[in-house]
């Protein structure tokens, strides 16, 4: 297995990423091996819970707009601001790449309604919208091998209140031989204020 320093995205392909209560949850499959013929290893279901960098929540936010559009409702900024993406799914290759957008969106009542875009394939140019969305998921896909084997996330002291920080916490990367998984994963060591 790769060290987690001499990851590569070549090597990287995202099948799912989900985003829920500032945590990760993914589907990958990460060639461990040099040779392309080698058999390719299937992450399923790793939960990584550290809250995502701004830039990849930035990446999932800018889906909104296309997940309104395939169900015909105005991309209004009332209407954006009501929709949250929650998953987006990738399968297929080169030309039949495609990608289902998740999402839920809250209705007049305070109600939750489920959004599914069909499978949307990224080298067609049914909508026109194909290749502006083409341009996000890669984008996406990056930022995903950043934050899981990079070690790119937010810096959890943004998220708590300034007048109780008495403790901060810092990640300390765990070793290699504790680490399995080849993802960047981190335990939390304490550090108190000093004076």
């Amino acid at each position: 297995m790769a060290a987690i320093r001499d990851a590569k995205k070549v090597n990287f392909e995202l099948k799912k990423l989900k985003i829920k209560s500032g945590k990760v949850i993914t589907d990958y499959v990460y060639l461990h091996d040099e040779n392309p013929d080698a058999e390719k290893r299937e992450y399923k279901g790793v939960i990584v819970p550290l809250i995502p960098h701004p830039d990849l929540n930035s990446l999932f936010s800018q889906l909104r707009e296309y997940l309104l559009k395939e169900f015909y409702i105005d991309a209004t900024p009332d209407n954006i601001m009501q929709l949250e993406i929650t998953s987006i799914n990738l399968s297929g290759e080169d030309e039949k790449r495609g990608l289902i957008i998740n999402g839920v969106f809250e209705t007049l009542h305070g109600g939750n309604v489920a959004l599914n875009s069909s499978r949307i394939l990224l080298e067609g140019n049914d909508s026109g919208l194909e290749e502006e969305i083409d341009v996000i998921v890669d984008a996406i896909i990056d930022e995903s091998f950043k934050y899981l084997f990079k070690g790119k996330r937010a810096d959890p002291t943004l998220f708590e209140p300034l007048e109780d920080i008495a403790e901060v916490k810092v990640k300390k990367e765990l070793p290699d031989e504790e680490n399995k998984s080849g993802l960047n994963i981190s335990k939390d060591v304490k550090l108190s204020k000093v004076g």
